[in-house]
């Protein structure tokens, strides 16, 4: 038999471990008498065979030659045996990336039909990791309360949680219920749409910030934006609290979107919290705004058009005393270049923003810079939620994928807050917000020292240019 080199082993599609010499396989026999390993050519004609070690795979003697020639597609095999392994290992990793990445380090020239079918495989071997997807919301449910398997545990804990009225889902742990209880007072609540769950409107994160960090500890599956829906998941919580952690929930500030049914339903369940919002979703609600509008888009699009930086201002509102928002509006109002226009824009934030019987009146968003104000924005739940998008293929992803992908975030939040606890492990603002913190500080203290009409518009222009680069 031809000398032997290089052994390598690979799996069959019966997921059975094959050898590899010399470009040709053998399959797995017998163990011997002796306890070696006894391994015949995978072609049934061929008599070749050789013996090995036990573990190691060691070739001790071989036996017979080939009357065939060499496999021709072992490196394919190799290949997608390889994406196959991958495809387990990072489930959240796309096919397309894998497959490439795994491409690279492939020494053979690979057709692209072998491709399709490895894809194929790849996405075959994540659905055995997973349970069946759901067809129905009704499904979902039924699935969830049955737990046939760990899928939806994390680390033999309960991570999901459903009410007897299966108006939602809530997925969290104990050890996350545990922190919130003795550690926390002030929360931050966030939404994906376009990559909530399958049948599901929403996924809503509440999250607190420790140390620096915000951390994702409560997640909840809607059907809707109601307000009863709302006020249901903050009741449900609570009684999880008591019911796991034996205290209440305590909230005393919240950060929110601005949405009427959310801070209704805050104010409801919690009399005495004060709602706080968010920066982003200010300026979120001005660009929609001005998004739904040509008169107002085209403008605000060109940076020499004074109509477009006019409206621009109008985010600056957000770095100013509550008391000082309605004189500051009518300042912009006076110096409006297009009164026709500038009315659909105005009376919108009027009725929105700025009036005393406004949806959210300025004490709401408004505040004063100075040395220990922070940024009021969930800038850091807005990087959540987009790393969160990257682990998905495509919009409403199943919910078991997105539970397992949950369970793995899990994972990392469970890690800060074991160092948070024994560490005292913190982090500091990013070199860009302690640049903007400290430039609005700059700013308003020059606008402070000398409030006049001309410091008043310069400041906000100066705010328009912080801004108008930043992702809304």
């Amino acid at each position: 038999m031809e000398s032997v080199n290089e052994v390598r082993t690979i799996t069959s599609q019966k997921q059975k471990t094959l050898l590899v010499v010399n470009d040709f396989k053998y399959r797995f026999i017998k163990k011997t008498k002796d306890g070696l390993m006894n391994w015949r050519c995978t072609r049934k004609t061929c008599k070749a065979s050789l013996l090995t070690e036990l573990n190691n795979y060691i070739i001790l003697s071989t036996k017979g030659n080939h009357e065939h020639p060499k496999e021709s597609k072992i490196e394919l095999q190799v290949f997608r045996e390889h994406c196959r392994q991958k495809a387990s290992e990072s489930i959240s990793t796309k096919p397309s990336n894998l497959i490439r990445t795994e491409l690279l380090k492939c020494p053979a020239a690979t057709k692209y039909k072998n491709i399709k079918s490895i894809r194929r495989a790849v996405y075959n071997e994540r659905r055995k990791l997973l349970p069946e997807i759901p067809k129905s919301i009704d499904q979902v449910f039924l699935q969830l309360k049955e737990m046939k398997n760990n899928s939806y545990m994390y680390k033999n804990q309960n991570f999901v949680y459903i009410p007897d009225t299966d108006d939602f889902i809530c997925l969290t742990t104990q050890e996350n219920l545990n922190f919130m209880v003795n550690n926390c007072n002030e929360y931050f609540t966030d939404r994906t749409i376009d990559y909530a769950p399958k049948f599901f409107l929403q996924m809503y994160t509440i999250y607190s910030m420790k140390n620096g960090f915000y951390l994702p500890l409560v997640y909840f599956f809607l059907k809707n934006k109601t307000k009863n829906t709302y006020e249901a998941i903050w009741k449900f919580l609570n009684n999880l609290c008591v019911k796991l952690c034996s205290f209440p929930l305590t909230v005393q500030k919240l950060y929110l979107d601005f949405d009427k049914n959310e801070h209704e339903a805050a104010i409801n369940v919690f009399p005495g919290v004060t709602l706080i919002g968010c920066h982003f979703h200010y300026h979120q609600c001005l660009w929609h705004k001005i998004n739904g509008h040509s008169q107002l888009k085209y403008p605000y699009m060109k940076d020499d058009d004074d109509f477009g930086k006019w409206i621009k201002m109008f985010y600056g509102l957000t770095f100013l005393p509550p008391n000082e928002i309605e004189d500051a509006f009518m300042e912009l109002i006076n110096i409006c270049p297009n009164h026709k226009n500038g009315t659909i824009f105005s009376d919108y934030v009027l009725e929105t923003f700025v009036s005393s019987n406004s949806i959210f009146p300025p004490n709401v968003w408004a505040v004063e810079p100075s040395l220990n104000f922070s940024l009021r924005t969930t800038n850091g739940l807005e990087t959540f939620h987009h790393t969160f998008k990257r682990q998905f293929y495509a919009c409403h992803p199943p919910v078991p994928k997105v539970i397992s992908v949950l369970i793995q975030i899990q994972a990392e939040t469970s890690t800060k807050l074991y160092s948070i606890a024994q560490e005292g492990f913190a982090s500091t603002m990013t070199k860009e917000d302690t640049l903007l913190h400290d430039k609005i500080i700059s700013l308003y203290n020059n606008y402070k020292n000398n409030k006049t009409h001309d410091t008043l518009i310069n400041y906000l222009i100066e705010l328009s240019q912080l801004y108008k680069q930043r992702r809304i």
